[in-house]
């Protein structure tokens, strides 16, 4: 066989706009390098001192110029206020979840900003904690959709044995994790796919990555792949005029869209105030106008309590659905 081999799983039902402008040249160089916090701050102003702590917040990207330039109206913002408790925020954009584990995990990183699949993984690598809730685009939580063309015949969960359902990749919360899980704890079992014409068993389901939602929509709507998955918004948003020729199979629970977490031994001070001043961004319009400005972010705020209550649980799944990806040799 000229392809891989194909790698077979199942688990039992326990189981990423806009910012200000950063200097070009700041640009350029994170583009080479990326490897150094950058703390984004008003030029002359008080926040731009040598005497200030340094903290790092760490997002995953694989384009750094466009992941600092997207938090420069939020760094900007914040440094402006933790400046007088001898604080400041840079921002470092790792590659890979990983990466920004290992980062968490050496105190060469503080914070990270993701949605709660990659966030748990990061807590399994380096015991980093979620501290904050992020709303976005109008809303605290989202959740996933799995959906099928019309004509496809396919009117339940069942009818996807033997065929091919497209994911956008291994990270993503709601076009991955969510879907997945769904899927695995109604007791359906996948095989992941190199290709998505690869040959799929009768009785499983073909898991493919796309590398984006539109891709897997286009993939859908073009019969390259029988089913999809992602957030809900997304499906009515990348079918456009095209949304009555698909039908949704499932629907999942919800989670947060995004979380921040802390390291682990972060000093709690430290941590404390910058919560504080996250918290209190919504409440004043300057604030309001940075948020806006920062992919739609409405506010943040604490972690819901029945989110918390059952993150191990959450945790356990996203763990094993990681390994069993690297298994596979999938990217």
């Amino acid at each position: 066989m000229g392809r891989r081999e194909m790698s077979t799983f199942r688990i039992s039902g326990r189981e990423r706009e806009r910012g200000r402008y950063l200097p070009i040249g700041w640009l350029c160089l994170l583009t080479l390098v990326a490897c150094e916090p950058v703390a984004v701050v008003p030029e002359g102003s008080s926040t731009d001192r040598d005497d200030l702590t340094q903290l790092t917040l760490v997002v995953v990207g694989a384009y750094p110029a466009s992941a600092v330039n997207e938090m420069g109206g939020l760094l900007t913002w914040l440094n402006e206020r933790l400046a007088e408790d001898g604080l400041r925020v840079g921002v470092r954009v790792a590659s890979s979840v990983p990466e920004a584990a290992s980062w968490l995990a050496s105190g060469e990183a503080d914070f990270y900003l993701d949605s709660p699949h990659p966030i748990l993984l990061a807590r399994h690598l380096s015991g980093c904690r979620p501290i904050l809730r992020r709303w976005k685009y109008g809303s605290p939580t989202y959740e996933s959709q799995i959906f099928v063309r019309k004509d496809s015949g396919i009117r339940d969960l069942e009818g996807l044995r033997g065929r091919t359902i497209a994911f956008e990749d291994r990270y993503s919360s709601s076009s991955f994790f969510l879907p997945v899980n769904f899927l695995i704890t109604s007791g359906l079992e996948g095989t992941f796919l190199r290709q998505a014409d690869d040959p799929v068993p009768e009785d499983r389901l073909g898991f493919v990555f796309s590398g984006g939602d539109l891709n897997t929509m286009h993939w859908v709507l073009a019969s390259k792949v029988t089913a999809g998955a992602m957030n809900a918004w997304n499906v009515d948003s990348l079918a456009s005029g095209e949304r009555a020729q698909l039908r949704v199979l499932a629907t999942t629970e919800e989670i947060p869209r995004h979380l921040i977490a802390a390291r682990s031994d972060l000093d709690p001070v430290a941590e404390a105030r910058v919560r504080e001043v996250l918290m209190a961004a919504n409440e004043d319009p300057a604030g309001q106008e940075m948020l806006a400005e920062f992919s739609s972010t409405d506010r943040f705020d604490d972690i819901p309590a029945d989110f918390l209550a059952v993150i191990d649980h959450i945790q356990e799944s996203a763990v094993s659905l990681d390994q069993l990806v690297s298994e596979a040799e999938m990217p």
